[in-house]
């Protein structure tokens, strides 16, 4: 997602990019809204055939002012165009934005000719697809989507290398909003390119930046640990001590799916400090394999007086799995004094380790 407001924009996970964007439309405009409660009138499909006037058959539909047009072939003026989808985006008057269109008749469900006629282009942009041209942020957003339309202007075998350029490009640059978008694009891509030692150290360096945001440099790091980037799991253990309050529990959770000594050493640390939410996320990260060393400090936790810690711990011993974890569990859900933990335990066995039951 992509909304731009003052001088700044915001990007969400799991929408379209602008890169996408573009590239799916065959229109790309930037135009200011005229009306955004605007309707085309529809003629009947018969002439009356009694002497009564019927009232014009009317579909909704956004009034703007093209001012310019990025991609497709689109004359300058005004513009009616309809929106299709779940959640479409809202638009007030006077906005700057951009618009990505498609030919209404490529819509199977606005392919009537009298709707194709009134309007030919349908948006197909939901809520989290709004673009508002404001600001900086805006002003940088426009021009992010020019490059990505000059960038498929390029010769074929020059395209790839020249988006990949642009796309560490982006999320080296000062602009969160496209940083995080661009990062998007990188995690879809399904090219898995070895970094140039040069790109590496520039998104290294933006991790190890304070000032970037924790959910950007969380994703950036989680994508160079999955590629098996070399210098991640000292990187890991920073943004585990620098994250603060929820962002420390997100950080825990992503930092266990890439352990090493010095990540479950981190995690350990957390687990025992005085932060129950984030003692209870590092429980649950130290589950799985690669933590195994974890097991002594989990068994530790199911002393804690906090539940939710003690079952937070049952579930990562039952997910680190092995002999000493199920001996753990075996201890905890015969002897632990409080009857859910026992109970609890006996669930983990259960599901984990179903031969457990034979022996209690």
């Amino acid at each position: 997602m992509l909304a731009a407001g003052g001088a700044m924009a915001h990007v969400e996970r799991g929408h379209a990019t602008l890169s996408e964007l573009v590239r799916q439309a065959h229109v790309v405009v930037r135009a200011r809204v005229v009306d955004a409660n605007a309707a085309v009138a529809l003629p009947a499909l018969h002439p009356p055939t009694v002497a009564i006037e019927l009232p014009a058959l009317r579909r909704p539909a956004i009034l703007v002012e093209v001012a310019e047009v990025l991609k497709g072939d689109l004359p300058k003026g005004r513009l009616h165009f309809l929106q299709h989808g779940h959640g479409v985006a809202s638009y007030r008057a006077a906005e700057e934005v951009l618009i990505f269109l498609t030919p209404t008749k490529a819509v199977r469900e606005l392919a009537d000719p009298r709707l194709v006629e009134a309007a030919p282009w349908t948006s197909l942009q939901q809520h989290d697809d709004r673009i508002l041209l404001v600001g900086s942020g805006g002003a940088a957003t426009l021009a992010a989507a020019r490059r990505y339309v000059a960038l498929a202007g390029l010769p074929p075998d020059e395209r790839p290398k020249a988006r990949a350029d642009f796309t560490i490009e982006l999320m080296t640059a000062a602009d969160e909003r496209l940083a995080s978008m661009a990062l998007l694009d990188l995690t879809r891509s399904a090219v898995n390119e070895p970094l140039s030692q040069r790109d590496r150290d520039r998104l290294l360096a933006r991790i190890d930046a304070p000032t970037a945001l924790m959910d950007f440099r969380v994703g950036l790091l989680s994508e160079l640990s999955r590629r098996g980037e070399p210098a991640t799991d000292s990187r890991w253990v920073m943004v585990l001590k620098e994250a603060k309050g929820a962002d420390r529990s997100v950080v825990c959770r992503a930092a266990g799916h890439f352990p090493s000594q010095k990540v479950t050493a981190a995690l350990v640390e957390i687990l025992e400090g005085e932060e129950t939410e984030s003692a209870r996320a590092a429980a649950v990260a130290l589950g799985g394999g690669g933590h195994a060393h974890a097991v002594p400090a989990l068994a530790d936790a199911l002393t804690a007086s906090d539940v939710g810690l003690r079952n937070a711990a049952i579930r990562g011993l039952g997910r680190i799995g092995g002999k000493s974890a199920r001996r753990v569990l075996l201890e905890a859900a015969s002897a632990h004094t409080d009857p859910t933990t026992r109970r609890r335990a006996s669930a983990e066995l259960a599901a984990r380790f179903p031969e457990s039951g034979e022996e209690r």
